[in-house]
């Protein structure tokens, strides 16, 4: 990916494109197997969770994208993660599930 496209990705997740975040980001990608496949499915799918308060994160602790819920509703925690299931599925992503965070971080594809 180039620098731009770099800068694209990180301003729709609603990051700065700022040294720091590029810096992150490209450890990232080193780190996610197939990023280059999945960034736009990233992009679509944290569109769809942005109203029921979750959101691709880039994570603070690991070279990974996190999908990070902050639900308050039990119902609306099962639907996202039926989203979240449905689209790892067709993708083909894995998902590493870290119940004391109550969220997910995106490993790569299968």
């Amino acid at each position: 990916m180039v620098q731009l496209e770099n800068d694209g990705f990180l301003i729709q997740l609603g990051y700065p494109a700022n040294q720091a975040n590029k810096e992150k980001l490209n450890k990232v990608i080193e780190n996610t197997d197939g990023f280059e496949y999945l960034e736009k499915h990233v992009i679509q799918l944290n569109d769809t969770l942005k109203s029921m308060q979750t959101y691709v994160t880039l994570s603070n602790n690991k070279n990974l994208l996190k999908i990070k819920k902050d639900i308050s509703s039990e119902e609306i925690e099962k639907s996202v993660d039926e989203i979240v299931q449905s689209w790892a599925q067709k993708y083909k992503v894995q998902l590493i599930y870290q119940p004391q965070n109550n969220s997910y971080y995106i490993r790569g594809r299968v």
